[in-house]
């Protein structure tokens, strides 16, 4: 895992972390989590790049390693796409979890249609989680769970290889419909658990033939 911000993707989605004292994303999962034990890192990865992602290899170099999902603050008010513009002529977005409007010179803030700071600068801006202004947690988008740095990460803890038939029975009886369907990821999250290369070291030698 990517405890580090080694990796290239690691600051994909947030931009001057450094300058906030910022080493990783963990860093804003811990100053988030002070506002909302739920904010707290929740278990999620994001997708390896190519071509890791297609693979059982394991970790080659700092851009294999594997990333803590991480949900940014989009700036804006609403619970519709992001690019949109509510009545007042101002971006919204699908994950607002934290209040732009501050004075705080650390802080983003929310962009009106017509701004020079494009909506994308404001949400990717590190120093609004360095001290962050009135958290709202709660909102609910169906599919994706409750708003936050966490939003979207709804997937149940991998079982890795058991001969335990009551335990597999019982998780998918708990098995629930929800998310985004992303069937190459589950394939290869399976496949992990099975090869014998790869970072769950879990499996047993291949056999052929």
């Amino acid at each position: 895992m990517d405890t580090q911000g080694q990796s290239k993707y690691h600051w994909s989605n947030v931009v001057g972390a450094a300058s906030v004292g910022f080493n990783s994303r963990f860093d804003i999962f811990a100053k988030l989590s002070s506002q909302f034990q739920s904010w707290s890192w929740a278990g999620c990865f994001e997708s390896l790049s190519y071509p890791q992602n297609v693979t059982d290899t394991g970790v080659s170099d700092n851009d294999s390693l594997y990333l803590p999902y991480f949900a940014p603050d989009e700036g804006g008010s609403g619970t519709v796409a992001p690019g949109y513009f509510d009545v007042n002529k101002t971006y919204v977005g699908t994950n607002f979890y934290l209040d732009d409007y501050t004075n705080d010179p650390r802080c983003s803030y929310q962009q009106p249609q017509g701004n020079s700071t494009s909506y994308m600068t404001a949400m990717g801006r590190a120093r609004k989680y360095a001290k962050p202004q009135n958290a709202k947690s709660g909102t609910y988008i169906t599919q994706l769970g409750a708003n936050g740095p966490n939003f979207g990460c709804t997937s149940q803890p991998l079982q890795l290889l058991t001969n335990s038939s009551s335990t597999l029975y019982s998780i998918i009886d708990n098995m629930g419909a929800g998310g985004v369907t992303n069937i190459h990821e589950g394939f290869m999250w399976c496949w992990r658990t099975l090869s014998p290369y790869s970072v769950l070291y879990d499996g047993t030698a291949w056999a052929y033939g």
